[in-house]
């Protein structure tokens, strides 16, 4: 458990200017948001649960990390909020004879379970601890009061010696909104493929490098190091 301070000032929204209105401007001032400050200061109690058999590349095993976060008022908050999320990993070996083989699972979300929560805090893609989720898209594409995202990946050696390795992915993501839009309504696939370079055996140690393809055009290269999840 533990106190979260989330203190956002002099907020400069580079678009309001040339577009004359943003989605930060028009959700700040529907749910009574300052537009240049605000403040999410809360408490935060969390479970974690984890027998994977590595905490970078792993091969077998699960993890789970459950938290619920209220963020009250007299904390500082600009208005008062409760959040759940949940991280779920699972990591299934195809192989005795070679690892590599792994079918590997990600669920990710955050529900809102009352009040209002500002903008920039909203859960979204992207918006896990590294900026790894949700391949195909930018950062922040998809965002919302309750927001969740699910990823199956097959990883699978390519050289011998183990120094290339490859993935295939795909993905769904969803959102509500403040306008009545509730999460699950729509969702937002995604899929690609990548390398991986492996850098030290020992520590699994490897350099990612992926191409993602989402809806309404959106692709890009993902590049990072270690396992996307």
């Amino acid at each position: 458990m533990g106190v979260t301070i989330n203190i956002r000032t002099k907020i400069d929204d580079e678009k309001l200017d040339s577009l004359g209105s943003t989605p930060h401007q028009r959700y700040s001032l529907r749910n009574g948001f300052d537009t240049l400050k605000y403040y999410s200061n809360g408490l935060a109690f969390g479970l974690q649960y984890n027998t994977r058999d590595h905490p970078l590349r792993s091969y077998s095993g699960t993890y789970v990390e459950v938290v619920l976060r209220v963020n009250p008022t007299w904390l500082g908050s600009s208005k008062q909020s409760t959040q759940f999320y949940y991280d779920l990993r699972r990591y299934i070996g195809l192989s005795k004879k070679n690892p590599e083989h792994v079918l590997a699972f990600w669920f990710i979300g955050s529900f809102k379970l009352g009040g209002t929560i500002p903008y920039l805090e909203l859960p979204a893609t992207g918006s896990d601890m590294y900026n790894r989720s949700g391949r195909g898209y930018t950062i922040s594409r998809f965002k919302g009061p309750s927001y969740t995202f699910y990823e199956s990946e097959y990883r699978f050696p390519i050289t011998r010696n183990k120094l290339l390795s490859g993935v295939a992915f795909v993905n769904l993501q969803t959102a509500s909104d403040d306008l009545g839009k509730k999460v699950f309504d729509y969702w937002e696939p995604g899929g690609g493929a990548g390398l991986r370079i492996l850098m030290q055996k020992r520590t699994r140690t490897t350099i990612c490098l992926d191409y993602a393809r989402g809806k309404y055009g959106s692709s890009g290269v993902f590049f990072g190091l270690n396992e996307v999840f």
